[in-house]
């Protein structure tokens, strides 16, 4: 039936046989879909806890994979493939009934020279202008009962302990523009949030290749 979550949408696209893909990927009656069942549904306990919905259409053809990994970040989800599976993730670090986390996380592995393979350890540091502190101009829509929808925007200049520069008001601005499916402030205000803490938080990338042998990995 109708509904505001994008993971409903999500799993509607990658398994209708008339209005998605589920027609590429069937399997059979025992894994029906390349879809991760069970993801979906807890993914489906943090947007609604934190009232993250989805409230528009999908007016053109698109490319399914990329529309979902375009759409994701907006929702603070990752579009993933786990085990062979798609699968969308919350972004931050939740518990099963879709509450975020006071930033504490389970480790499940621990990766010394001992098990990462020779040299297929690389780190790559983001440059300046990826890590360019920045004011968020996020556009939404606000719909009121009987009238046509308005455009609104928000602008958000740091998060708690943010960007305590005193010329916050000449940093650059960034647009983000949910429109498309965006209809509550408060989703808008924490996107932008995320945005601003991905930016200001995250410095360098990590890859490394590793055995199967006595790790629980997925």
């Amino acid at each position: 039936g109708p509904s505001n979550l994008l993971t409903d949408l999500v799993y509607y696209l990658l398994t209708n046989q008339m209005g998605g893909a589920g027609g590429l990927l069937a399997m059979g009656s025992d894994n029906p879909y390349l879809v991760d069942k069970d993801d979906m549904i807890k993914t489906s306990k943090f947007l609604y806890q934190q009232k993250l919905f989805f409230n528009g259409p999908i007016t053109e053809r698109t490319n399914l994979r990329q529309f979902i990994s375009d759409v994701a970040p907006y929702f603070l989800c990752n579009f993933v493939v786990v085990n062979g599976k798609f699968s969308l993730k919350p972004a931050l670090p939740v518990s099963d009934n879709g509450v975020i986390n006071d930033g504490t996380v389970v480790i499940s592995g621990l990766f010394t020279d001992g098990n990462i393979l020779e040299d297929s350890y690389k780190i790559e540091y983001l440059g300046a202008e990826e890590r360019r502190a920045f004011q968020a101009i996020v556009r939404y829509r606000q719909e009121t009962p009987n009238k046509l929808p308005e455009e609104k925007a928000v602008t958000v200049k740091g998060t708690g302990g943010g960007y305590s520069d005193p010329r916050v008001e000449l940093l650059p601005q960034e647009q983000f523009d949910l429109t498309g499916f965006c209809t509550s402030e408060s989703h808008a205000v924490m996107v932008a949030k995320y945005f601003l803490s991905l930016r200001k938080l995250v410095t360098h990338t990590i890859s490394f290749s590793t055995t199967l042998d006595g790790l629980s990995l997925t």
